[in-house]
């Protein structure tokens, strides 16, 4: 999912983000530092996100959140993804989706 970056400070953000944690794994966040499209002048994210009915394999789902602060190709972000530790391209983060 291509979407703006404005519902991470904004009130409604916490019902879309609660509504992702209960239904989905959620893969990666990949915030860009740069603007990819020039009209609107919004910020970018990119969720990877796969639906996932069981709550205890969603809490314990590792969530890599990577900052985009430079150009980089599709093969670049998926090994981000794939394997962060291995990746110091951008500053990232692998956390669990669900601290209980």
């Amino acid at each position: 999912m291509i979407i703006s970056d404005s519902w991470l400070q904004a009130d409604y953000g916490l019902s879309f983000a609660s509504y992702l944690l209960d239904n989905y794994k959620i893969k990666a966040v990949l915030d860009f530092s740069s603007r990819l499209f020039r009209i609107p002048l919004i910020g970018t994210l990119v969720l990877l996100l796969e639906e996932c009915s069981e709550e205890a394999e969603r809490n314990e789902n590792k969530v890599v959140f990577a900052y985009v602060n430079k150009e980089a190709s599709v093969e670049e972000l998926l090994k981000v993804v794939e394997d962060p530790k291995a990746v110091s391209a951008f500053p990232r983060v692998l956390v669990k989706q669900r601290i209980t």
